[in-house]
């Protein structure tokens, strides 16, 4: 299983962005086979960012389903309705789904943390074996699931854990158990598996 996020940054109020984020992922969802998120970049990230992600079998099957969108008129008038909020390209990513059954979509409102890591490339195994270790423990500790990803395209050795807390407060307490010792012992070994200033934390919260 694999996931695909498009990421872009918007400019302009509020007043208009949510509204146009909620009529295009509810289009993409009536009118194609993508199972479609919205999510709101809040810490993290450049102030305006939003992601799309949806679960899928296989890079072909996605390639299926943003081809027949490309094909609708009503889907390109969505597009080029934005264009003059997008004022740098956007990017999209595609990530393998080494742990973590997909489950249904959280509910709006939850909260997203995502941590990308480069792994070094000759402990790329170790640092996977490390990861499956970590995830397990973080879903011991917080009594919810823990993805761990790998990028298909883009950095090489780049790997993703995603936590994903139903509302705020449900954030800030995983956020606090974090620093027990089991936590802290296990980010102790990890000196030689990735590479040094590689770790990126950030936070989403779906908002369609």
């Amino acid at each position: 299983m694999l996931l695909f996020s498009r990421i872009v940054t918007l400019n302009g109020g509020p007043r208009r962005i949510m509204p146009w984020v909620g009529e295009i992922t509810a289009y993409v969802n009536a009118n194609s086979s993508l199972e479609v998120t919205a999510w709101a970049g809040t810490f993290g990230h450049p102030i305006g960012t939003v992601a799309w992600s949806a679960i899928v079998d296989s890079e072909a099957s996605l390639s299926a389903a943003t081809g027949a969108l490309l094909g609708q008129g009503a889907y390109l008038d969505l597009v080029e309705g934005a264009a003059d909020m997008i004022t740098v390209p956007g990017h999209d990513l595609l990530r393998q789904i080494v742990h973590g059954e997909p489950s249904d979509p959280p509910p709006l409102g939850a909260v997203a943390r995502i941590v990308t890591a480069t792994a070094v490339l000759s402990r790329f195994g170790d640092a996977i074996t490390w990861g499956l270790d970590m995830a397990q423990y973080m879903e011991k500790l917080n009594a919810v699931p823990t993805a761990v990803l790998t990028d298909v395209f883009g950095t090489m050795g780049a790997i993703t854990f995603i936590t994903i807390a139903t509302d705020s407060a449900t954030s800030d307490t995983q956020r606090e158990r974090r620093g027990d010792d089991g936590y802290m012992s296990r980010l102790a070994v990890t000196k030689d598996l990735f590479l040094e200033g590689s770790v990126q934390v950030q936070q989403a919260t779906r908002v369609a």
